[in-house]
């Protein structure tokens, strides 16, 4: 008898369930994520069956898109009059088509589909340094040496510091300007357009972090979760994980290269992953603006760290699969409720990133870290 492991179960049912009625029809989050897990040799900890990415290959009626996941299996997702969805730059408006690359969060269904909640469409990010802004064209030198060009529209919005935006106003941008840009690509042509540019400030502006004080919530949450301690308070961004050969569908979509010296332990887009800037192994990223200090803590690789959304109130286990990104001063030092985090210190997975709350258009969540005593 064929067998069959319960992540092929559940594509083979998202494949025959088409005309299945979306119902009540689901199963829990905790069922979801144990059969993956088991079936993936993985930590339960990794596995987010909220979370779905991929490229979407064919478009159903009754607002059904079918997408082929990182494993290569095709999955279903359900569009409802709920669903949000960010496109081009805009929310709701522009529909999804086939070839788009996707990510978002949603509701696992029992015929292995997925009712969506949020969903993001060919949406990237670059961190790097200016080389010219000319007209409406932004060309950066991405920091795996790469120069990249991004279109600018009247739309595009600057952030800067203490939360202050300029939109369509590029004056601010200068030559040499460490940036992190926000935008989307044409999946046809690879064309980039950036919709949010946040500039960093040039070293020595940020004043010198101190001793790490938590907040309220932050100890209260840490005295939920058992024996955690907190390491450092820091802002988080995104990144894609290579080179899982999935990863690759849109090239421009996940275009970061995994840090070799994790890579027999695999780094996975939609798995709960993290990349930190020091390792055991001795990789250290690249120093911007605001280089960690000597006290910064150096991690194995896959080592389990503890991480708080001060924002969102989201908390989430995660692995180290990767080494980064470069420590830069972070644009704000405030997001919410007096929060403060004046250094960009952590990358996390789409998957990390959205289970903790973060939104991909606007680029950084403030995140506590704790590792267990």
């Amino acid at each position: 008898m064929h067998h069959q492991t319960r992540r092929q179960f559940l594509g083979a049912a998202a494949l025959a369930g088409v005309a299945t009625a979306y119902g009540p029809l689901s199963l829990s989050d905790e069922t979801v994520a144990q059969a993956v897990a088991q079936d993936a040799g993985v930590s339960r900890d990794d596995v987010d069956p909220t979370f779905f990415m991929g490229k979407i290959v064919a478009l159903g009626t009754n607002d059904e898109v079918s997408l082929v996941n990182l494993d290569g299996a095709l999955q279903q997702l359900k569009l409802l009059p709920s669903s949000t969805w960010w496109k081009e730059g805009v929310w709701n408006q522009s529909p999804v088509a086939v070839g788009d690359c996707v990510f978002g969060g949603g509701e696992h269904l029992l015929n292995g589909g997925m009712l969506v909640d949020e969903l993001w469409a060919n949406i990237m990010n670059r961190s790097g340094e200016v080389l010219d802004v000319n007209g409406l064209t932004l060309s950066l030198l991405n920091e795996a040496g790469v120069r990249e060009d991004f279109r600018l529209t009247e739309t595009t919005v600057v952030e800067g510091p203490l939360d202050t935006e300029r939109v369509g106003d590029f004056s601010s941008i200068t030559s040499g300007q460490d940036v992190l840009v926000i935008g989307f690509g044409d999946p046809a042509t690879g064309a980039l357009t950036a919709t949010r540019i946040v500039a960093f400030p040039p070293a020595g502006t940020a004043a010198p972090e101190g001793p790490l004080v938590l907040t309220a919530d932050e100890s209260d949450v840490l005295d939920k979760a058992g024996n955690w301690v907190a390491v450092t308070r820091g802002l988080a961004s995104f990144f894609c994980c290579n080179p899982h050969p999935a990863d690759s569908f849109c090239g421009w979509f996940c275009g970061r290269t995994n840090d070799p010296s994790c890579a027999s332990l695999g780094c996975r887009s939609d798995n709960n992953h993290i990349a930190w800037p020091k390792l055991k192994n001795g990789c250290t990223a690249g120093c911007v603006s605001c280089c960690l200090d000597n006290s910064f803590p150096r991690f194995a690789c896959d080592k389990k760290l503890f991480l708080f959304n001060n924002c969102t109130y989201e908390s989430k286990y995660g692995h180290v699969r990767d080494c980064g990104p470069n420590p830069k001063c972070a644009p704000n030092d405030c997001c919410c409720s007096g929060h403060k985090s004046i250094k960009r210190k952590l990358d996390l997975t789409p998957c990390l990133f959205k289970g903790l709350g973060g939104k991909f258009d606007r680029g950084f969540i403030h995140v506590l870290v704790a590792e267990q005593q």
